[in-house]
């Protein structure tokens, strides 16, 4: 039997319309941080799906990720709820901890998912367009593993947002900026040049480290030590 704590971010009943998405979003956050003894909001966001993950780094940096987050007691792990990358990670960050590690999954109110064995679940928003707006605007950092056009979405919420956006570029996809061909500039590709940007000129982070972690030669475990370095300059 799955343990849930699972509650929502209802819509405005005023006039019958959505809140807007940085309210949702804002009470997102809040509905996370009241309910965690955790101080930082991290979020993971990537690919629902292992399919092209030829080389395996995916699934590697997944695992790697999570292990990693679970390394910082002030981190809140809050993910989009999906197969593959989101409750991956998940479950690796809990490792032996399934009840009360720190870890949230957003999906929209009618995601017909299943849900994922650890962590507790936020429902925000209608639709997933709604929630993968809600998730971006959620953490101070995101790390992007893989992922494609709606992946790319939220990446580019995150750097709309003055997030910081940490993309393993070995993974391939939206992570490694491929850009999809859509209309849509949020979808079709993730804003990297912005990315760097924030991190490195906005917040300090090394220069070395930023080319270690996008650049699509680096060793996963390279990538991930790259992040964790940026992540313990943030905390500290």
């Amino acid at each position: 039997m799955h343990r849930f704590s699972a509650y929502s971010v209802r819509e405005s009943l005023v006039a019958n319309r959505p809140l807007p998405l940085w309210t949702l979003a804002g009470r997102v956050l809040t509905e996370i941080m009241q309910r965690s003894h955790s101080t930082i909001p991290v979020t993971v966001i990537g690919s629902a799906a292992y399919d092209f993950d030829e080389q395996g780094r995916m699934k590697e940096a997944t695992e790697r990720t999570g292990a990693m987050l679970r390394q910082f007691p002030v981190v809140t792990l809050v993910t989009g709820g999906m197969p593959a990358v989101g409750v991956d990670t998940g479950a690796a960050f809990c490792g032996k901890d399934t009840y009360s590690a720190p870890l949230y999954h957003v999906l929209p109110e009618h995601h017909g998912m299943e849900l994922p064995e650890q962590g507790r679940v936020v429902l925000a928003g209608r639709s997933f367009g709604e929630r993968q707006f809600a998730l971006g605007m959620t953490a101070k950092i995101s790390v992007l593993i893989g992922g494609g056009p709606g992946a790319t979405r939220e990446a580019n919420v995150v750097l709309k947002s003055g997030g910081i956006l940490l993309p393993i570029g070995s993974t391939g996809g939206a992570a490694s900026g491929d850009a999809w061909g859509l209309d849509d500039p949020l979808e079709n590709q993730v804003d990297l040049q912005l990315a760097r940007r924030i991190a490195v000129e906005d917040n300090g982070m090394a220069e070395e480290d930023w080319a270690g972690l996008t650049s699509s030669h680096t060793e996963v475990e390279q990538a991930i030590r790259s992040i964790s370095t940026m992540i313990r300059q943030v905390i500290d």
